[in-house]
């Protein structure tokens, strides 16, 4: 049985021992423990812009701000018991993720598409509007290609038809594609030749395209994405123009 010591972030409440055989329990108590303290000095981190809530500089901002009505020092001992608890048991959140550029995100993700398949141009028309990022965001998450109403869109990528919908504005009638972890998507058709669940080889056609949904003219939005993340359809059709 594993000893589950604990102190009370109370003043003058002395430490309080008790050994849990189930942990839950134990994470239960710990947490209501550690609550009061941690709204304290998470606080007090927030307005100092420290991260850490069991550094010295933050306890003894607390004391100038607060006195001495909490027991810091026990308190603070609570809070380090949890963060190393918690820290060992769940390892997988805690381990320190580095920031990828965005543009080198792009061409890993470009690679990560080329390495499964090759991709076809959904129709001939030209690039109108291309991908576009602006302060960090993407303001333009995929390339319109001009197409007259009635032109055949084409599956750039074969896969499973997991989305086919019609809406009144954002893409109108559009359908979605996957193969494995890339999605593509096909927006402003004015119908669609297949149903969720239908497996498309490449270069089937899936729809026809229009000019519905929010669209300033006949044209097909044209998506790629990978895990979520979006890519530049220009890195991976050439366009002519």
């Amino acid at each position: 049985m594993q000893d589950t010591t604990f102190v009370s972030p109370y003043r003058n409440r002395g430490v309080q021992e008790k050994k849990e055989k189930v942990m839950p329990k134990f994470i239960k108590k710990l947490i209501r423990k550690t609550v009061f303290a941690s709204f304290v000095l998470g606080g007090v981190a927030w307005m100092c812009n420290v991260d850490s809530i069991t550094s010295s500089h933050i306890w003894q901002k607390a004391i100038d701000i607060f006195g001495y009505d909490i027991n810091y020092e026990e308190a603070r001992t609570t809070l380090s018991q949890a963060v190393v608890y918690i820290k060992e048991q769940f390892p997988e959140y805690f381990e320190a993720k580095a920031e990828i550029d965005p543009n080198e995100q792009m061409q890993q993700d470009v690679q990560s598409v080329l390495s499964k398949t090759t991709v076809l141009r959904p129709v001939a028309g030209l690039a109108t509007q291309r991908f576009e990022r602006k302060d960090g965001g993407i303001v333009h998450s995929g390339v319109d290609l001009a197409a007259d109403i009635g032109t055949p869109v084409k599956a750039a990528i074969g896969g499973k038809v997991i989305k086919v919908e019609s809406l009144e504005d954002s893409f109108g009638t559009y359908v979605k594609i996957q193969n494995e972890n890339i999605i593509t998507t096909y927006a402003h058709c004015s119908t669609i030749e297949v149903k969720e669940g239908d497996i498309v080889e490449q270069g089937a056609i899936i729809a026809y395209s229009g000019n519905t949904g929010k669209s300033t003219g006949p044209h097909l939005h044209f998506e790629i994405s990978i895990d979520g993340r979006f890519v530049d359809p220009g890195f991976l059709l050439t366009y002519a123009n």
